[in-house]
């Protein structure tokens, strides 16, 4: 007995489902397709992938810090790459931390390009057009990057932040002025605490230089590294602003309550001379006369009669200040 579906060729007996046939033609087209499709389709993945960022970079001692952070494509450029630097970071007690980022340049495969720099309330945007090249270089200056660390000096910087490209491999070395005290790395979204790949540098029999890995970061993550150095081996830099609140303001310190104090002092003197100036009237010793007086008209009879045409309002503003 034949059910629905099932075919029946030319020679008797011999059946064949249908299903399987119709299962064996599709994979056929789908493997004709995949392999006609699937070049494009890596080429598109690929956009917008760095295969590797080298960031190399160099701390003076006056905790000025340059970087030249080389990212390498993977496939094809995008059209536009863009990058944002963080320059605040907020601290506890309504303060944060200022940073300036300065001598912004980028190339392409080692040929210098234009690009679009902008600066909107803390963050400094970086936009351009890498073209057909395979690597793109960005340089700049940190300025505010060494911070003081429990009264150490510390270097506290995202070498990769807010890169518009997804990053396979990222490795870093920081070129340092003297011995250091640690060496730390955190990566992930910003403000992430979780440990790089690795974070080392050697001694001075070896290495000094701080080195290092991690990936893969996603697009807009971050790699922080954290190096603290003995008193006066670098300078600190940071800047740290101060945001007005009430309580700044009542501040019991002793500076700015000793200020308070000598205003309010300066203050009653200022108010203490001019009352004695204007704010009385002057003392004379000329004849008090009377402003008005009672006159016999009649016998029995008395008249009241304003003195010298003053009037009643003259007399209460004198006497109790209102009319």
């Amino acid at each position: 007995m034949l059910m629905e579906g099932d075919f029946v060729s030319e020679n008797p007996g011999v059946i064949r489902p249908l299903n399987r046939i119709v299962r064996v033609l599709l994979a056929t087209v789908l493997a004709a397709a995949a392999m006609l499709i699937g070049p494009q389709t890596l080429s598109a993945r690929a956009d917008g992938t760095a295969s590797a960022v080298e960031v190399s970079s160099e701390l003076a001692a006056d905790g000025t810090l340059t970087v030249e952070q080389k990212i390498t494509f993977s496939g094809d450029a995008p059209q536009t790459v863009q990058q944002e630097f963080e320059t605040s970071e907020t601290l506890v007690g309504n303060r944060e931390r200022v940073r300036t980022v300065s001598d912004i340049t980028v190339s392409a495969d080692d040929q210098e390009i234009d690009a679009d720099v902008s600066e909107s309330g803390d963050l400094v945007t970086v936009s351009f057009q890498p073209g057909d090249a395979k690597t793109a270089t960005v340089a700049y200056t940190v300025t505010g990057a060494v911070i003081n660390n429990s009264g150490t000096p510390a270097l506290h910087w995202r070498l990769l932040q807010g890169l518009s490209l997804t990053v396979e491999k990222f490795t870093a070395t920081v070129g340092i002025p003297g011995p250091f005290s640690y060496v730390r790395c955190t990566s992930g979204p910003p403000n992430a605490t979780t440990p790089c790949e690795s974070a080392s540098a050697g001694t001075a029999e070896t290495s000094t230089t701080p080195t290092f890995t991690d990936g893969p970061r996603g697009e807009g993550e971050v790699v922080t590294v954290d190096i603290g150095f003995p008193a006066g081996v670098v300078t600190v830099n940071e800047q740290i602003e101060e945001h007005w609140t009430v309580a700044r303001a009542f501040s019991v310190k002793p500076l700015p309550l000793a200020l308070c104090l000598g205003v309010l002092v300066l203050g009653g003197i200022a108010l203490f001379v001019l009352h004695r100036r204007i704010g009385r009237d002057n003392p004379t010793d000329a004849q008090i006369h009377k402003p008005a007086e009672f006159v016999p008209v009649g016998e029995g009879q008395s008249e009241f009669r304003v003195v010298g045409d003053i009037r009643p309002g003259h007399i209460g503003t004198v006497v109790d200040e209102r009319v």
